[in-house]
């Protein structure tokens, strides 16, 4: 197909397992194809500089970005902190129990030189019910402002044709 995508392919949704049929997708319909939106009309596609947002729905432990064994899945309630300035990006996940205690902490900071060289920063996690804080290597970087927008740190700059930012 062309494009390869769709607006509404690779949507998750709430997962009990690991397998993709253990998941129920989102709902999800297209508003409006690019081309039946003018250029004028169109909102810029960058993130703002600071962001907060409530999360609720499920997490897997262990957490892995390619599960090789089987995992548990429980409910999360967390809150989720974004900053941005020159110099450094950072996030913030506070998570909660049902009933609202904060029962963890995870802080990752990624330093702008880090960005450019593709680094992923540092993630503190923070237990206080255990008395736990561990500074480790980020299992990623930061969400980046300009992720949708003219990017100096996308080493590709395809043109639109390409697949790039139009």
């Amino acid at each position: 197909a062309d494009p390869p995508c769709g607006p509404c392919d690779g949507l998750g949704g709430p997962r009990w397992g690991d397998t993709s049929e253990d998941v129920s997708p989102v709902r999800c319909e297209a508003v409006a194809s690019p081309t039946q939106v003018p250029p004028s009309a169109r909102l810029p596609g960058q993130y703002p500089r600071q962001g907060r947002a409530s999360v609720n729905g499920g997490t897997r432990s262990p957490v892995a970005v390619r599960p090789d064994q089987p995992g548990s899945y429980a409910p999360m309630h967390a809150t989720l902190y974004l900053g941005w300035s020159r110099g450094a990006a950072r996030q913030r996940y506070d998570f909660r129990s049902g009933k609202g205690a904060r029962t963890a902490s995870q802080i990752y900071l990624q330093s702008g030189a880090q960005q450019r060289r593709n680094e992923s920063g540092a993630m503190v996690t923070v237990v206080p019910a255990k008395g736990e804080c561990v500074c480790d290597t980020a299992i990623a970087g930061n969400m980046h402002i300009d992720s949708f927008a003219a990017d100096a740190l996308d080493p590709l700059q395809l043109p639109p044709e390409e697949g790039g930012l139009a």
